[in-house]
């Protein structure tokens, strides 16, 4: 079977088989084909809610493809190539991410809860209002993607969350958070601590949006250090500006 078959056989979904099984079995591959010339103009895949799991699509190339609201759910998509895709809508649950590149997509309200995304590229990537929740980003690098508005719970943001490299070019002198701010999720509920300590980035915060002074506070808690307070301020100049980037040069 030639790839232009197994595109079209892909593309049914779940209402053109008139065997289930032979539904059931069908398991395309891909793998390490680049498919932009296939389509030409028609640079959308599959239409709105097509299905295309199970399906093989590791090393996938689409970039710049249409894929709005197509539902790739468990499909596997290691080290495939969506670079400034369209997926907004898609429905990525539980897929296999694992060194993808989603530099310059937009997946924006795509839901990737429990996605493996372990060393997939984001870089630019618009994960606004999109679920994440459940997902490992310990081994990845978001510190340019925008994340406003996404469902973080139950995720392990450590690494997202602690780059602040592009802060250290922008303020020089600030101090570098990454050696204070900490998460651990069976500390602080997983949210970013001192040291790893209990006392959470949010409740210095909240000292002073109380009222108390820098010297109230180093007094009330003695284990802590003005650069640890300077840590919290830092960290969370460097998340409102990943969070709320500038309006894009029109």
């Amino acid at each position: 079977m030639d790839t232009r078959e197994q595109i079209e056989l892909a593309q049914r979904g779940s209402g053109g088989w008139n065997n289930e099984r032979k539904q059931r079995d069908f398991k395309p591959n891909f793998a390490g084909v680049d498919l932009r010339n296939e389509f030409h103009k028609k640079r959308r895949l599959t239409g709105e809610g097509d299905m295309l799991r199970p399906i093989n699509l590791i090393g996938f190339n689409f970039d710049g493809g249409d894929f709005t609201e197509v539902v790739f759910g468990d499909a596997k998509l290691a080290g495939a190539r969506f670079r400034g895709a369209n997926l907004r809508g898609a429905y990525l649950y539980g897929a296999d991410l694992t060194g993808a590149d989603l530099t310059d997509a937009d997946v924006t309200r795509a839901d990737l809860a429990y996605a493996d995304l372990s060393g997939a590229n984001l870089a630019h990537t618009n994960l606004t209002n999109a679920d994440l929740s459940g997902i490992d980003f310990r081994d990845v690098d978001l510190s340019t993607a925008i994340v406003s508005g996404a469902n973080l719970s139950g995720a392990l943001p450590a690494q997202m969350l602690l780059r602040s490299d592009k802060s250290a070019d922008q303020f020089p002198g600030s101090v570098d958070y990454t050696k204070i701010i900490t998460i651990d999720p069976d500390k602080g509920s997983g949210k970013p601590c001192i040291r790893g300590m209990r006392i959470t980035v949010g409740d210095v915060l909240h000292y002073f949006a109380s009222g108390m002074s820098e010297e109230q506070i180093l007094c009330d808690f003695p284990y802590l250090t003005r650069q640890d307070i300077l840590a919290c301020f830092a960290f969370a100049a460097d998340m409102e500006r990943r969070t709320f980037p500038p309006p894009a040069a029109r």
